[in-house]
């Protein structure tokens, strides 16, 4: 059956190992690529999954010929993985039934075509595929993601004393720059009644950004304090329970900013100019400064938040922390099992094919499809084990 990228069962990460339990080549008839146990992979089923990760990513044989060889070995691992859980879920007597198949196609539809399945049924014949063939799909992706559970049923935590211990090793990882989240209302002064180019500013210290100083042939001192008076008037207006948000949307010359209130975002240290930077850091919780005079005009600032530099504490980072190692315990388990179930059926590859990577499976997410670039890496490594 054709293969496509339609459901996620698996994610894997690849790590450079040598490929282990391997046999002669000359085992292989000439339209196999591998075999596993008494089964088979043919080249014809190697070929089209191939030709399927390499179109995903544009990948050519003739412009990438390393890349592509690459490929190649990655999806023939993973087409060798699928065939030994197959086994394993033989041996387990494990099953899908046509309920959970139907609530996962069910999830596919709802997701990606809004609940009309007429829309996945003209893609699948685009693919040359059938409703049928999917549901055989999925139905191979449940048994292989219980053979998964199964093989890690006892990896289910992580003691306090690894993640401690983790945490005290690489203590750097977590450490945090100081910052605020401020917002400003910025007030241009003007030769005349002619605003300045200026009012088009997205930032505090924005390279791209027209600065009075370009104009300053045009400004007088005069302009410079009708500017300040009248960012005193707006201030007085703020300390007196005037509204931030209607007040940067009457007076702020900040057209990227006025209409949401001013709001610049999270600052970093060196990241802006430093007068901004200087009033900006020296402020407390909420607290608005006095007219800070800047190559934008001037300017009204508040911190919303605030976030001083130090390390993150053990407990802020414990289920990011736990989460990590649990990943890298269930991959390591499971590699343990796929080189121990290698070894008891036997695997033999084509030559031109052994593998220099070793796939690990991180964790089983089995949920929703996903076909996004941010889950590319995933698809590719998946191909065995999914549609």
């Amino acid at each position: 059956m054709k293969k496509n990228l339609l459901i996620v069962t698996l994610t894997i990460a690849v790590v450079l190992l040598p490929s282990l339990m391997t046999g002669c080549n000359s085992e292989l008839p000439g339209d196999a690529v591998a075999k596993v146990g008494e089964v088979y992979i043919s080249a014809e089923e190697f070929d089209d999954a191939v030709a399927q990760e390499a179109r995903y990513f544009g990948i050519t044989e003739d412009e990438q010929p390393d890349t592509y060889r690459d490929i190649q070995r990655w999806v023939l691992e993973n087409l060798v993985v699928s065939e030994l859980a197959r086994l394993e879920a033989v041996e387990l007597a494990i099953q899908a039934s046509d309920e959970e198949v139907q609530e996962r196609l069910d999830e596919y539809v709802t997701y990606y075509f809004e609940d009309d399945q007429a829309q996945l049924v003209d893609q699948l014949a685009a693919e040359g595929m059938t409703l049928e063939d999917l549901k055989t799909d999925i139905r191979e992706g449940i048994v292989n993601d219980k053979v998964q559970e199964e093989v890690l049923k006892d990896i289910a935590d992580v003691p306090d004393e690894d993640v401690a211990a983790y945490y005290q090793e690489n203590k750097s990882d977590y450490y945090v720059e100081a910052s605020r989240r401020v917002r400003h209302i910025l007030i241009v002064p003007t030769a005349g009644s002619a605003p300045s180019d200026s009012s088009e500013s997205t930032a505090p210290g924005a390279s791209t950004t027209t600065t009075v100083a370009d104009t300053a042939g045009e400004l007088t001192e005069a302009d410079w304090a009708a500017a300040l008076a009248l960012a005193e008037e707006v201030k007085a207006k703020l300390l007196a329970g005037g509204d931030w948000t209607e007040l940067a949307s009457e007076y702020s010359d900040d057209l990227k900013t006025k209409d949401n209130g001013g709001d610049l975002g999270e600052v970093f240290l060196g990241e802006t100019i430093a007068a901004f930077e200087e009033a900006a850091f020296a402020l407390g919780l909420e607290e608005i400064s006095e007219p800070v005079r800047t190559v934008y005009g001037y300017e009204i600032i508040q911190a919303i938040s605030i976030t001083e530099a130090g390390e993150r504490p053990l407990d802020e980072v414990r289920d990011q922390i736990e989460s990590m190692l649990l990943s890298e315990a269930r991959a390591e388990a499971w590699q343990q099992w796929v080189e121990t179930k290698k070894s008891q059926v036997g695997v033999i590859y084509r030559k031109d094919l052994q593998p220099t990577t070793t796939t690990l499976i991180e964790d089983t997410v089995t949920t929703l499809p996903a076909d996004s670039p941010t889950t590319a890496a995933a698809q590719t490594t998946t191909t065995s084990l999914q549609p």
